[in-house]
């Protein structure tokens, strides 16, 4: 099961899955942009290798290479705000 799903995330996410093998995997990547640069972000969703979709995800987002804010907390969801404004952390029971 885990090199299954270490295949499909480094055919579907290339080298920024390498980042969270073998513990966690990518379900979800989006961009927007957070800070208001004109530049957008990638907004990172990942969950625990081997767990169920529906639960244990959080998110980080990415600047560059670089690693700008994590939601470390179970299915915490990085979300753009409806204005200019970045984003919010959204909590899902």
């Amino acid at each position: 099961m885990w090199t299954v799903t270490a295949e499909s995330n480094y055919e579907d996410y290339g080298d920024l899955s390498t980042n969270y093998l073998p513990e966690r995997h990518i379900q979800q990547l989006d961009e927007f942009d957070v800070n208001l640069d004109g530049i957008s972000e990638r907004i990172v969703t990942h969950n625990f290798v081997g767990r169920a979709n529906a639960g244990s995800y959080g998110s980080d987002i990415i600047e560059g290479d670089t690693i700008i804010f994590s939601a470390i907390a179970d299915n915490a969801s990085i979300v753009p705000a409806e204005t200019p404004n970045g984003f919010y952390v959204e909590l899902e029971n």
